[in-house]
């Protein structure tokens, strides 16, 4: 679909939408509660007359909370928009996570590293053992660690299209 009809369509149903949207405001401000189902063509030019003319509203009238059917809608229009907006964020957030995750543990392997070459000789029985079996568990689950994020930020499904 080309551009140009894709811009009219939208911008037809937007002006569309949001004419339903006045329609059903003003059906609500009269009325007090919101309409079950979309109204019939001839129900919204009597909706639009009604509007049109003034009547004097009752004080209680005013302050009415809108009906449940609105309400549901209004939610389920709003969980909509919230899976639509956030969900690209949340994947490129959840990738940049394990990211930053894998980076502080390969650190932490470089650490311990260091560490397990300043007592590399010490591989056999003596007083610098523990330090080099120590050492060498850390760097190696470490090093498991940054790669399992860097594995997990990978596999992370990106919003692309």
């Amino acid at each position: 679909m080309d551009k140009v009809r894709l811009g009219r369509r939208l911008g037809i149903g937007t002006r569309l939408a949001a004419k339903a949207l006045r329609e059903q405001a003003r059906h609500v401000a009269s009325t007090g509660t919101a309409p079950s189902s979309a109204p019939t063509p001839g129900q919204r030019s009597q909706a639009t007359q009604t509007a049109a003319s003034p009547q004097p509203r009752s004080q209680a009238t005013r302050n009415v909370v809108p009906g449940g059917n609105f309400i549901r809608n209004a939610a389920r229009g709003s969980r909509g928009f919230g899976r639509a907006f956030w969900k690209p964020f949340s994947a490129a957030g959840r990738a940049l996570w394990h990211e930053v995750t894998g980076l502080f543990f390969a650190l932490f392997a470089l650490f311990f590293a260091q560490g397990l070459w300043r007592v590399r000789h010490a591989w056999r029985p003596g007083p610098e053992h523990r330090h080099f079996e120590i050492d060498l568990a850390m760097t190696v689950l470490f090093i498991y660690f940054s790669i399992s994020a860097f594995v997990r930020s990978r596999r992370t499904p990106h919003q692309d299209s």
